[in-house]
């Protein structure tokens, strides 16, 4: 007889055996399935943890080298300022970080935010667009990186009057954090008060004051009023009443804000 057939006579003679030796079969493979499931995501989780981490060694390494200013030919024994010093960072990430990508992006960031803090958009918005392909395209529009370096960009479009390109690009910041955290998370009414800003730069009244007060309503009730970013979105709101002529309301939400932040 085949094995088949000496197998099937015994789970017919033994049913409940048969079944509960079954029964423990598939548990064992549901366990194992889940421990290797399991396992996968932690050891994702791991060479997630471990690129940041190489990454914001590289990045502290770079910056460290960047300020020690050692080269005589570079100070010449003078006081060297912080736009020299910027100046020599952005020189120095292409041809230092060829291989090293992601921390190229995130130094990119970094060196566009403090131009911009610093006035220098002509010199922030390559850094940043630069950086923003790269995280587009590695990390994913989701990454955090990529939303960070969106919102930089963003803000230097709304300070160098292009509106529209800052509420196209705030828009996609929207729609992308709708779809991962949610319509009330802080961060999605961020880009909604950051759209506020850029459709009062466009003369936009209507559609900025429907997304300022939206996000105002979402922050309170998510963050409370008195929450800082509650009390951003209360002065855009604020700014677009007074841009309609609507001075009493405007007036009232910025006496609320004064108490609040006192």
């Amino acid at each position: 007889p085949s094995r088949r057939y000496i197998l099937g006579r015994f789970v017919r003679r033994n049913r409940g055996v048969s079944a509960l030796a079954a029964a423990m079969l598939l548990v064992v493979m549901a366990f194992a399935v889940t421990m290797a499931v399991q396992a996968g995501r932690i050891a994702r989780q791991r060479d997630v943890a471990r690129v940041e981490a190489d990454t914001a060694e590289q990045v502290s390494n770079f910056l460290i080298d960047l300020f020690q200013v050692s080269d005589p030919e570079f100070s010449r024994g003078n006081t060297v300022t912080a736009m020299e010093i910027l100046d020599r960072g952005a020189a120095q990430i292409d041809s230092a970080l060829v291989r090293q990508p992601q921390v190229r992006a995130r130094l990119q960031y970094s060196l566009g935010v403090v131009y911009q803090n610093l006035g220098q958009n002509d010199l922030a918005e390559p850094l940043l667009e630069s950086a923003l392909s790269y995280q587009r395209g590695a990390l994913g529009p989701l990454s955090k990186d990529a939303m960070n370096t969106i919102d930089a960009l963003g803000r230097l479009f709304s300070d160098t009057a292009r509106f529209q390109e800052a509420a196209d690009l705030h828009g996609q910041a929207l729609r992308l954090r709708r779809e991962d955290l949610g319509e009330d998370d802080p961060k999605t009414n961020l880009a909604r008060m950051h759209i506020a800003s850029a459709l009062l730069g466009l003369g936009d009244l209507g559609g900025a004051e429907d997304m300022a007060r939206e996000a105002v309503r979402r922050l309170r009730d998510r963050a409370g009023a008195d929450d800082p970013r509650t009390c951003n979105a209360q002065t855009v709101l604020a700014n677009v009443l007074f841009s309609q002529h609507r001075h009493e309301e405007a007036a009232v939400l910025m006496e609320e804000l004064v108490e609040v932040r006192r």
